[in-house]
């Protein structure tokens, strides 16, 4: 996903202008790292908390509100980073007009939407951690399906700068309403058909 980022800033850049590329690959490699590694870490994180007495309701919503923190305290760190160096240091020391396409996650009306992303991250990473303690090899090769027709096989014809502009995010109200159904869903399904009859594993 980043390389595509990447390719398509390289096509839509004019001369004399510059875009911090390592931000899209911090960004690309937080989301694809933190949903592997709670695949890998979540079914110990249940067992341990199981066996100190915890209920698997308290457990799953805990957890989905530490998932959230960390992912929130991550965008912080990320948008600190994004406005201090690569507007201003960067900009400053190469003589060069910064394009601010896809910082605009970081500002505005945007902004909102990014968070609820992140938000959504926690569900979604949850979810799969708890889809692969369930089910083990074959959710892991149903999620590795998805992501192979989701992700490798996008549309030609979508530009990431566009995408990223401020004037999409007009329907803000309307995208926080879906973005809520998402994670409701997710946490649901999580709970009654992973969480719920799931026993702890040696």
């Amino acid at each position: 996903i980043g390389g595509v980022v990447v390719f398509d800033f390289f096509v839509s850049m004019g001369d004399g202008e510059t875009v911090q590329l390592g931000m899209v690959m911090a960004l690309s490699a937080y989301v694809i790292f933190d949903i592997i590694c709670e695949g890998i870490t979540f079914g110990q994180h249940f067992t341990l908390c199981l066996q100190m007495g915890v209920t698997r309701k308290n457990f799953l919503s805990s957890y989905v509100v530490f998932k959230v923190i960390k992912n929130m305290l991550a965008l912080a760190i990320l948008g600190a980073v994004e406005r201090v160096v690569s507007k201003n240091l960067i900009s400053k020391l190469l003589r060069v007009r910064f394009v601010d396409n896809y910082s605009q996650v970081f500002s505005g009306r945007a902004l909102v939407v990014t968070i609820s992303l992140a938000v959504l991250l926690a569900f979604l990473a949850v979810f799969v951690g708890a889809a692969l303690l369930r089910f083990g090899r074959i959710a892991f090769w149903v999620l590795w399906a998805f992501w192979m027709i989701v992700f490798l096989k996008s549309p030609d014809n979508i530009s990431v700068p566009a995408f990223f502009h401020a004037d999409i995010w007009v329907f803000v109200l309307v995208w926080l309403a879906i973005s809520a159904a998402i994670g409701i869903l997710l946490y649901l399904i999580t709970y009654h058909c992973f969480i719920k009859d799931q026993s702890v594993k040696a």
